[in-house]
């Protein structure tokens, strides 16, 4: 899935964002970040979800996701 997702994300069919919640469901944390400071210098709607998003919550406690929910306009993770 993840490998279509990349190819699609290349033609416009899938947004960063969308990358981002699926390597946050697989666990890479860098990639996930990465997509999501795509997501948010391309300014994709769906990042008004990342605080909330169950797919990253394993990404709650990294400095450079709390800063990234900070950037986005949204109230920092307590």
């Amino acid at each position: 899935m993840l490998e279509v997702q990349k190819k699609r994300y290349t033609e416009h069919g899938v947004t960063a964002y969308e990358l981002a919640e699926t390597e946050g469901l697989l666990g890479d944390k860098a990639a996930a970040l990465q997509y999501l400071r795509l997501s948010l210098a391309q300014n994709e709607s769906r990042l008004a979800t990342v605080r909330t998003s169950s797919c990253f919550r394993s990404l709650h406690s990294d400095p450079e996701f709390r800063q990234l929910v900070v950037d986005t306009g949204l109230p920092p993770l307590t």
